[in-house]
């Protein structure tokens, strides 16, 4: 199964957990979708950087009115939009992803619709730290 995590840094090392799920879940992630990439491919995964790239002036200009829609619309402002959008779906379609995990709600916030309108199953992975048990 072609899987993409979506996590807003890689590669950390300390992120010993997402680190486990990019190397091993599925046999090993195709793809990681990442807000920041810190120079490092360790599991030699195709990435996608979303933050660090060139942005068209039209997207430049829109950019505060998108982002307010999609706060009221999604609860984040975070969503990819315009050329960006276009290249995260030109990536998802290129690596044959067919499911998308995305580590914690904020990431899946930002990738749930794009992933909906590409017919791509998306699903997120919550982490709580629970009380000791008494």
């Amino acid at each position: 199964m072609r899987t993409c995590i979506v996590t807003g840094e890689y590669h950390l090392p300390g992120e010993t957990f997402i680190n486990r799920h990019i190397q091993h879940i599925f046999g090993g992630a195709a793809a990681v979708v990442c807000g920041r990439y810190h120079g490092e491919n360790p599991f030699d995964v195709a990435y996608f950087n979303r933050r660090g790239r060139d942005m068209p002036m039209v997207d430049r200009v829109a950019m505060p009115f998108v982002m307010a829609a999609n706060r009221m619309i999604h609860g984040t402002g975070r969503l990819p939009f315009g050329q960006a959008k276009r290249d995260l779906a030109d990536f998802l379609r290129a690596e044959r992803i067919e499911v998308i995990l995305a580590e914690f709600g904020t990431q899946a916030l930002a990738i749930a619709p794009l992933a909906n309108a590409l017919g791509i199953p998306a699903s997120a992975i919550f982490a709580a730290l629970m009380p000791p048990r008494r």
